[in-house]
């Protein structure tokens, strides 16, 4: 019997399975014994029954048996109880030491808590989670896999797979493991898409990097001169000019993706973005001649670098102070300065990614009503204004944001637009129009819209 316990409490799938099979022989073997036992035989020999009664151990008949199973999986019904509350507290344990950023004490707090219950997916996807921040992509692969014997249809273990195997730049893998999602529930169709993407642009960036590694290598003169334009730039405290002429020409420098790629390679976003002198200029409320001529030639320039390289945008774009410094330039009294700043912003909306990009990680709240303005403008910029909200209105997360503003500062602008038709960029407004008509497949914009006295009044008016 003490076999069978131990053949029972083994975590060797086949053990228990061989264990099984031979407790229910004996409990066959057991009936088979008590039914030659009753059936009546003519036998005149004389047998003390009651001395073969009390010889029997009280574990040799079936209910005893039976009753000893039944009592075992009771105290391994009320262990895994326990020890899952420990795993559960190891569990939280851990989750607290991730968000103050210590990866190995959260590392450590998972592992104690699969000690205690091996079984616990959310353990592996917590440890494979840490193991992604501390950069240990093969053993955060490991926990995922482990993970998905435990539920095969895990999506975080396929997503946390799928960055590991992004970052050991196993771009075909990656790519399985984000199908993987898309196949266990077809709802995931937009976190598919970012996935997909971001494996997309780093292997682009891997190709480029190599291409343009190569090129100077080889001594090519364009590639060089990007690194010497930008060590020039890098020096501090220059003359407001000498920091003017030098990014005119390394715009002109920047002709096709080898050149794109050195820029960033080099540390152009940074050098630039960081340099003290050529930010204070930059965001100065009120900029004399050659500050607006630096604004400019700076706009002019993240043009050249961005245009068609997704890396470069989505490096921009996360620059910390970025979106600030756009509302700002877009919102300036400078039509020159607006007219680069609506040139730049289109790049980033006119491809989805980057657009998806620039919706998820910006506030862009105040967006639609700045550039709403733009209908007022007689010139290009009103188009192009239009066409950057047109790009932005199909995203779901910019109507949602579209909300905080809508009944305080857009539909009373929308309003005041409709009324003066005669005086704003007739084409315009009706591509305004049609921006507000995207809007409004968000129901809560719609509702506000219809209870919108101003709109109503400006629209018979209009008709």
């Amino acid at each position: 019997l003490a076999n069978l316990l131990q053949g029972l409490n083994s975590t060797d799938p086949a053990v228990k399975e061989q264990t099984i099979t031979e407790a229910e022989k004996r409990l066959r073997d057991e009936e088979t014994s008590e039914e030659e036992e009753s059936k009546t035989t003519v036998n005149r020999t004389v047998i003390n029954t009651r001395a073969s009664v009390r010889g029997l151990s009280p574990f040799s008949s079936s209910y005893g048996f039976l009753a000893m199973l039944e009592k075992d999986a009771k105290d391994r019904a009320e262990r895994r109880k326990r020890n899952e509350q420990l795993a559960n507290a190891l569990k939280e344990k851990g989750n607290n030491a991730f968000r103050k950023g210590d990866y190995v004490g959260a590392v450590q707090s998972y592992t104690e808590g699969l000690e205690k219950l091996k079984d616990k997916q959310e353990l592996y996807t917590n440890r494979a989670q840490a193991y992604l921040k501390m950069h240990e992509y093969e053993k955060a692969i490991g926990d995922c896999e482990w993970a998905l014997k435990c539920n095969r249809k895990c999506i975080k273990a396929y997503f946390l797979m799928g960055k590991a195997h992004l970052a050991l730049q196993h771009y075909s893998e990656s790519r399985q493991c984000y199908e993987k999602i898309l196949e266990i529930d077809p709802q995931k169709e937009g976190l598919f898409k970012d996935c997909m993407s971001e494996v997309d642009m780093e292997e682009e960036r891997m190709k480029d990097e190599e291409r343009a590694t190569e090129e100077v290598r080889l001594g090519n003169l364009t590639a060089l001169s990007i690194k010497e334009l930008l060590q020039r730039l890098d020096r501090p405290d220059q003359n407001i000019l000498y920091y003017i002429g030098g990014i005119r020409i390394l715009t002109g420098a920047v002709r096709d993706r080898t050149e794109q790629t050195l820029f960033r390679t080099n540390n152009g976003f940074s050098i630039l973005e960081d340099n003290e002198f050529v930010r204070r200029s930059f965001c100065a409320e009120r900029k004399n001649t050659a500050e607006v001529d630096l604004c400019v030639s700076l706009l002019q320039l993240w043009q050249a670098v961005c245009a068609g390289n997704e890396e470069n945008q989505r490096l921009l774009l996360t620059h910390p102070d970025v979106n600030t410094q756009l509302l700002q330039l877009l919102a300036s009294e400078i039509s020159e300065i607006q007219k680069e700043t609506l040139g730049l912003i289109s790049l980033f909306t006119e491809n989805e990614n980057v657009r998806r990009l620039l919706v998820r990680h910006h506030d862009l709240t105040r967006w639609l009503q700045v550039l709403m303005v733009f209908v007022n403008s007689a010139d290009a910029r009103a188009s192009k204004a239009m066409n950057i909200l047109s790009d932005l209105s199909q995203e779901e997360r910019f109507r949602t944001q579209c909300r905080v503003l809508l009944s305080t500062g857009i539909l009373p602008l929308f309003a005041q637009l409709l009324a003066s038709v005669k005086l704003v960029n007739q084409a315009a407004l009706a591509r305004c129009v049609g921006v507000v008509g995207n809007l409004c497949a968000d129901a809560v914009v719609r509702a506000r819209l219809a209870e919108s006295r101003e709109c109503w009044q400006a629209c018979v008016k209009l008709v």
